[in-house]
């Protein structure tokens, strides 16, 4: 496909001036990196999914052609190519987009949102909401404490655990060890939080996604 033309009819055009723009549109190459830590999980032929912010909720999808013979000495990336079918030509040159490159078979995994893990030297931890007539650290929950818990129902409170965290992908966070599939995570506001506080739920107001931030 032909772009807009870079020269005005009748113009004197000398040797090795720019004329106009050609491009193959299908199949379209999708080129991105990957972490060196990822090679051996690389393989020609493997399946990829791709995002572009053109058309939300649209997947594309395609296979890897080809593998870099080596690694970019100073971001330790390593170049892949993919083939895209693009028969339609929704997808164009230069465009982001976010890619996903299928390994192995689907597994079964605990996620929660990034917000709700905090990170430090010591260890990575999350807040979960529990039973305080089943915590033996919340036993002698004082008066006071009490008298924040809903009427009629069981008062909740904070339990401090370290877990494992794995891979992260769209603002998730996949975990291994710590938490149970079923159970209520504090995903915000963790500095205000101590082991054994009193916890009110609130499903009253909805929480709002965050705005999308402008890519650099």
């Amino acid at each position: 496909m032909l772009g807009i033309r870079r020269v005005d009819i009748g113009q004197y055009v000398s040797p090795g001036t720019p004329m106009v723009t050609l491009q193959q549109l299908d199949p379209i190459y999708v080129d991105f990196p990957i972490p060196e830590q990822n090679m051996a999980l690389l393989r020609v032929g493997q399946a990829v999914e791709i995002k572009v912010d053109a058309y939300p909720g649209t997947v594309f999808t395609g296979r890897v052609q080809s593998i870099d013979a080596r690694v970019e000495q100073e971001t330790r990336n390593l170049l892949v190519r993919a083939t895209v079918s693009n028969g339609d030509g929704r997808l164009l040159p230069g465009m982001f987009a976010n890619i996903s490159v299928l390994t192995g078979t689907p597994q079964e995994v605990v996620t929660l949102p990034r917000t709700a893990v905090s990170y430090s030297l010591y260890g990575d931890s999350v807040y979960v909401v529990v039973d305080a007539g089943g915590d033996a650290a919340a036993a002698d929950a004082s008066a006071e404490q009490a008298a924040d818990a809903p009427a009629g129902g069981p008062m909740l409170v904070a339990e401090r655990r370290f877990v494992v965290v794995r891979e992260s992908r769209n603002g998730t966070v996949a975990i291994i060890k710590g938490v149970y599939a079923g159970e209520q995570v504090v995903t915000s506001g963790q500095l205000k939080l101590r082991p054994g506080a009193p916890v009110v739920i609130d499903n009253s107001v909805p929480l709002d996604a965050p705005a999308l931030r402008a890519k650099e």
